[in-house]
């Protein structure tokens, strides 16, 4: 989220509806030797009174199960201005979710993957980002929901920014 915005409105009245504001739109979708990339983005923070295009990059190393993210945020005029930026990271029901050195470790019934903190760069610069574990819900069905560890990133600061975090397996259980 986005200055406490959603990249699409909710519909009142209507269950599981979102208006269409985000429009998004495919950059580059690779396949190479040992890792598959895509890249993509998309205009729904642009309604904002300072508009913010988000583009974000994964890259899948094929046979180390490693995943890198890159988010970037950037006004499309080129200005830059104050946001408060949330990502929202949802965990299944009964992952273990423990803060280690740089960052956390996820453990469930079948492996353990290590999750970084957010840094502005490949060569690690931290980002002063606010980090929250809480207990939150997640449903698997209608009607049915259950207990699970979400994972909260907090930052305000001026756009353009540029994050990357990396989930990498560290034992199969």
């Amino acid at each position: 989220m986005i200055d406490r915005i959603e990249q699409n409105r909710f519909m009142r009245g209507s269950l599981f509806s979102l208006y269409s504001d985000a429009r998004p739109r495919v950059l580059l979708w690779e396949r190479a030797a040992g890792y598959d990339r895509l890249m993509a983005e998309h205009d729904g923070y642009c309604r904002l009174a300072d508009p913010v295009v988000h583009r974000r990059t994964v890259t899948f190393e094929r046979g180390t199960g490693r995943v890198e993210i890159f988010d970037e945020f950037a006004n499309p005029k080129g200005r830059g201005g104050i946001h408060d930026l949330v990502w929202t990271l949802p965990f299944a029901p009964g992952c273990a979710v423990q803060s280690v050195a740089d960052g956390w470790m996820i453990c469930t019934s079948r492996q353990r993957v290590h999750l970084t903190a957010p840094c502005r760069d490949p060569e690690g610069g931290i980002v002063p980002i606010a980090v929250e574990l809480a207990e939150g819900w997640v449903s698997a069905r209608y009607g049915i929901r259950e207990k699970a560890p979400v994972l909260r990133w907090r930052w305000r600061g001026v756009i353009p920014l540029t994050v990357c975090f990396v989930i990498r397996r560290v034992s199969t259980c």
